[in-house]
């Protein structure tokens, strides 16, 4: 006999580790990388690189770390399947 799960529960539990670990890896970031003045690689070192740019060229006074922003944007806004957020066909 199959045992039915309960999805929105599942769900849920999913979520919250997911934002958990957001969270963990942006206290990291933003209390041990960037204060050390060391970059993350791939597009999250990028993204660390422009917002540096942006805020030492232009001396742009950025209260908020945009690096994230940044990132949202250059990924285009796709979850990780490729696929937008809302569009779950």
């Amino acid at each position: 006999m199959t045992e039915k799960r309960n999805i929105p529960a599942l769900e849920s539990r999913r979520t919250a580790a997911s934002v958990l670990a957001v969270l963990a890896y942006s206290l990291a970031l933003n209390l041990l990388a960037v204060p050390a003045g060391v970059y993350c690689g791939g597009l999250s070192g990028l993204c660390q690189v422009v917002r540096t740019l942006l805020a030492e060229w232009l001396r742009l006074p950025i209260e908020i770390d945009i690096a994230s922003i940044i990132y949202y944007v250059l990924s285009g806004g796709q979850d990780h399947h490729g696929k937008q957020p809302g569009n779950r066909a």
